[in-house]
C-alpha cells in the first residue's frame, strides 16, 4: 500500500489518537486576507510516525503551531484523545504542552550556559519532577542517542549533529504523548541528518509515542509509516509573518 494520501487513522476503538477536522487559517497583511490553511483535514493513530511534505509556504510549521497551541486556528477542530485542544484556555493549554507534547525544531535552541545533560532536564524541572529520577532519565534518553560520553558538554562543545540529537532527548524527557518534529534535520548536512533521523525513529518506535514530521526530505519522508502532502495556496507567499520561516 501507498504512503501517500488521505486514509483516516483509526485505533481499535474507531477513534483516531489525532484527528484535525476543517482546519483553517488566515493572516492579514498589506490590507489583503492570506489563506495558509484552509479546510484541513488529518488524522494520526498511537503510535504513528507521519510525514506532513509539501513546499515552503504551504502552511506546514503553522499546522504544528496550531497543533501545539502556539497559535489558534480561525475555525475547524483539534482533538487528542478526544479532547478537544481548540476549546482550552491559555492555561490548560500549558498544562498541554507542558506534559503531552514534544517540540523539536529545525534549529536546536539549546540554552548556552546549560550542559547538554541539564538542557535535558530543564522542561522535567519546570514541570516539577524529582531530580533523581529526572536526572536518570535524563542520562538514560542520552545514551539512546548516543551522547552518553557527551553529557556534560555545553552546546558550544558539540557539533551539530550533537545539538540537534540532545534538543530530541529534551523533547521527550516529559514522556509526551505526540512528538511534533519541524525540519529536524534542516540545519544538518546530509550524512548527520540522517544518522540523526535515524536515531529519533529507533526511539520514537521504542517509546511508542506518535509522531509528525515536517519535511521537505522525500527521502526522509519515505522512511515514515505514512506521508501527507500539503499543497501551497497560490496567493500564500513564503513568509507570513516576521519570525516564521515556513507558515
Amino acid at each position: 500500500m501507498s504512503k501517500h494520501g488521505d486514509e483516516q487513522a483509526v485505533e481499535k476503538n474507531g477513534q483516531s489518537f489525532l484527528e484535525i477536522q476543517g482546519l483553517s487559517k488566515h493572516f492579514d497583511s498589506g490590507g489583503r486576507r492570506l489563506t495558509v490553511l484552509d479546510d484541513f483535514s488529518l488524522s494520526l493513530a498511537r503510535g504513528e510516525f507521519l510525514a506532513i511534505a509539501g513546499p515552503s509556504g504551504s502552511g506546514k510549521t503553522t499546522l504544528l503551531n496550531l497543533i501545539a497551541g502556539l497559535d489558534r486556528p480561525d475555525r475547524g477542530t483539534i482533538h487528542l484523545e478526544e479532547r478537544e485542544l481548540t476549546a482550552l484556555d491559555d492555561k490548560s493549554w500549558d498544562q498541554v504542552r507542558q506534559s503531552d507534547i514534544g517540540f523539536v525544531f529545525q534549529f536546536n535552541q539549546l540554552l548556552p550556559e546549560f550542559s547538554a545533560l541539564e538542557n535535558v532536564m530543564l522542561p522535567g524541572m519546570l514541570k516539577g519532577r524529582g531530580q533523581v529520577e529526572l536526572k536518570n532519565q535524563a542520562h538514560e534518553l542520552l545514551s539512546h542517542m548516543g551522547m552518553a560520553e557527551r553529557a556534560n558538554h555545553r552546546p558550544a562543545q558539540l557539533s551539530g549533529g550533537e545539538r540537534q540529537r540532545t534538543a530530541i532527548a529534551r523533547a521527550l524527557i516529559n514522556q509526551p504523548k505526540i512528538l511534533l518534529a519541524d525540519e529536524p534535520t534542516g540545519s544538518l548536512d546530509q550524512t548527520t541528518g540522517t544518522q540523526v533521523f535515524s536515531l529519533l525513529l529507533g526511539l520514537q518506535k521504542q517509546l511508542n509515542i506518535s509522531c509528525l514530521l515536517v519535511t521537505h526530505n522525500p527521502a526522509l519522508a519515505d522512511l515514515c509509516d505514512r506521508i501527507h502532502g500539503i499543497e501551497k495556496r497560490p496567493e500564500s507567499p513564503t513568509r507570513e509573518r516576521i519570525g516564521v520561516d515556513d507558515v
